[in-house]
């Protein structure tokens, strides 16, 4: 089921009291509150909107609830909010959308490390707006550098400034069919774990982290830990980044299973031949 633009951390709580009260006319929110691990009281006034919802709350009501990764995604983004404090506090910069056609041209510029890279370049102070800088800061060919900056221009992500001669970013997002984001993300996935590698060899211990963690975890927290990510993607950028930068940097963050779910092997169970 979709969500509407109007959906917040309460609507999905009344929401699923509701269904819950449908199911069993004797439940209460007392019951609920109980489940929830909430006072009563607490929780009609959080849902009122006359109290703040304690973040420290958030990732075990979505737990609770076992909300899809959507239904998460809407929670965290209205709830961290609902007290004022919370919200991000750097406002994205303004992006205009607009139809790429080109399907080859978007999977080169989103696929490829490069794109981005010049992209991000360009809003550094000590950015020169020439093929040389571009190769010898990102080690890479005239030839490579020369076609990066093609596809962004041809693309509208980079515009050249006719007075300064200044290469500038246009804050610009692209739209395609979904088949061909889908290819281009796996594909740019592929390509950032491959530069990761080659960085580690040669990367100074102190200009980089590379970390991991192997825990076990329920299946159904899943799209709790996808939001927990998106989460700390935004707070590390509002810490780290500012007006004023100097240079580039890529932060990759993977999380799988690393044995086979068990919905994969229901899955593949139902497709086996059934022999009479």
């Amino acid at each position: 089921m979709g969500l509407s633009r109007k959906e917040s951390f309460r609507t999905l709580i009344t929401r699923e009291y509701h269904k819950r009260k449908e199911e069993n006319p004797s439940y209460a929110w007392k019951h609920f509150s109980e489940y929830l691990d909430f006072d009563e009281v607490k929780l009609k006034g959080i849902l009122s909107g006359q109290q703040a919802l304690n973040r420290s709350k958030i990732p075990g009501i979505i737990s609770a609830l076992k909300f899809n990764e959507n239904e998460s995604k809407v929670f965290f983004d209205t709830a961290i909010c609902s007290d004022g404090s919370s919200c991000d506090k750097v406002k994205p910069k303004t992006r205009k959308y607009f139809k790429i056609n080109d399907e080859q041209r978007y999977y080169e510029i989103v696929s490829e490390w490069e794109h981005f890279a010049v992209l991000n370049m360009t809003e550094t102070e000590r950015f020169k707006p020439k093929i040389e800088y571009i190769c010898d800061q990102l080690d890479i060919t005239p030839t490579r550098a020369r076609k990066v900056v093609k596809n962004l221009l041809n693309a509208g992500f980079m515009k050249i400034n006719e007075k300064t001669g200044d290469w500038e970013r246009t804050f610009q997002n692209s739209k395609v069919g979904n088949g061909a984001k889908s290819m281009a993300m796996r594909a740019a996935n592929r390509n950032i774990i491959d530069l990761a590698r080659e960085k580690v060899e040669w990367v100074p211990l102190e200009d980089r982290s590379f970390t991991r963690m192997t825990f076990d975890m329920d299946v159904d927290k899943i799209p709790l830990a996808k939001v927990l990510i998106e989460d700390f993607k935004k707070n590390f950028y509002n810490l780290v980044c500012s007006k004023k930068t100097s240079d580039v940097f890529q932060m990759n963050i993977q999380f799988f299973p690393l044995t086979k779910l068990e919905k994969w092997e229901n899955e593949n169970n139902e497709n086996q031949p059934i022999n009479i």
